[in-house]
């Protein structure tokens, strides 16, 4: 004969908890620290609202005797972040969310409107190398002008070498 389980439901009593957080910023990302001692990562659930940009964290652990330890925070995600691209970390009873920067598509067309406007301006095909260069990293651009800039000074030398024998051929030409 089956056996129906009746399932206890306990209230549960919750002692409410405070944190310190703090938010940083650096060139590609932000940054929220949270301290959260004597939790598990198990323990911690974050979730994120996708409209209101608002990340929610919930914490519950046990403590002995009845009552449980919770802390709850939102906070409001800046608008400039990839809440999708969202990284987390729980170490040493601080939890670290990473955020990615997310680029506007208003740079974007900055940087392309300033391309067109080189492109414009230009006469011989120039504009269309220096678009070329405005999209390639640091490093290979730097490389790229270097080697640009000694062209540069190799054709101004032959250049000046070039008129000086000049110079030397119409002296001893007007000597004779």
């Amino acid at each position: 004969m089956p056996t129906m389980e009746k399932e206890i439901e306990v209230e549960r009593n919750y002692i409410e908890l405070s944190s310190t957080s703090t938010w940083s910023q650096s060139g590609d990302a932000y940054t929220l620290l949270i301290d959260l001692p004597d939790f598990q990562k198990e323990q911690i659930r974050i979730s994120i609202d996708d409209p209101s940009n608002t990340l929610s964290i919930t914490c519950e652990r046990p403590i002995p005797g009845d009552p449980w330890w919770r802390f709850t925070g939102d906070f409001p995600v800046p608008e400039e972040c990839d809440i999708n691209g969202m990284k987390a970390n729980y170490e040493n009873g601080v939890l670290c969310l990473i955020f990615p920067k997310v680029i506007h598509e208003e740079e974007d067309e900055g940087q392309e409107d300033s391309e067109v406007e080189i492109m414009k301006k230009s006469k011989h095909e120039v504009g269309k190398k220096v678009q070329v260069i405005m999209g390639m990293n640091n490093s290979t651009r730097q490389l790229i002008l270097n080697v640009f800039a000694a062209l540069l000074v190799l054709v101004v030398l032959w250049m000046s070498l070039s008129h000086k024998m000049r110079n030397n051929n119409n002296l001893e030409v007007a000597e004779e």
